[in-house]
């Protein structure tokens, strides 16, 4: 995401609108930037397809082709990949 990001020239601005942002989320402020960035330009929109698509099969989400590419779709993706990962990492806890 972070290669992504410098790539299309939004890195700096994601860090210093998260710092100082206090009505969005971070979750939705990136969900916004790579919106922006899928539709600014058809490479940029492959990346953000390929990085939406590794984030769901990480969440083990039944999702075979990533189509859309609007906010909505793009947080639903970070809210299955977050709590993938809050599981994953609950379960860890527990086994010790």
């Amino acid at each position: 995401m972070i290669t992504l990001l410098k790539d299309a020239g939004y890195y700096s601005a994601v860090l210093a609108q998260a710092a100082v942002s206090s009505t969005l989320t971070f979750y939705d402020l990136l969900a916004r930037t790579l919106e922006q960035i899928a539709s600014a330009s058809g490479n940029f929109a492959e990346q953000t397809r390929g990085l939406l698509g590794h984030m769901l099969a990480f969440a083990r989400a039944a999702v075979t082709t990533v189509v859309e590419m609007t906010f909505s779709f793009i947080r639903w993706v970070f809210d299955q990949t977050a709590g993938t990962l809050y599981n994953v990492v609950r379960q860890a806890v527990e086994r010790d």
